[in-house]
C-alpha cells in the first residue's frame, strides 16, 4: 500500500508541476503581448499627437480662404477615427 501511495505522490507531483509551468508559459505569453500592445497604442498617439498640431498650423498658415474650416473638420475626425 505504501508503495502504490508513492507512486500516487509522483505521478500527481509531476502534473502539478506540468500545470504550473504550462500556466508560467501562458502567462508571460499574454504579458508579451499586452506590452507589445501597448508600446504600439503609445507610439500611434505620440506620433498623432506630434503631428496633429503641426498639420493644423501648416493648413492654416498656406489657406486663409474659406476651405480652412473643412480641412480642419477632415482632419479632426480622421485624427479621431484613428
Amino acid at each position: 500500500m505504501q508503495e502504490l501511495v508513492e507512486q500516487i505522490g509522483g505521478v500527481t507531483g509531476y502534473v502539478t508541476r506540468q500545470k504550473y509551468n504550462d500556466f508560467a508559459e501562458e502567462l508571460v505569453t499574454h504579458l508579451s503581448q499586452a506590452r507589445n500592445r501597448y508600446i504600439y497604442k503609445y507610439i500611434v498617439i505620440t506620433a498623432v499627437m506630434t503631428l496633429a498640431p503641426v498639420t493644423i498650423i501648416k493648413i492654416l498658415s498656406h489657406d486663409t480662404s474659406d476651405k480652412i474650416e473643412p480641412k480642419i473638420l477632415v482632419l479632426v475626425t480622421a485624427v479621431s477615427q484613428g
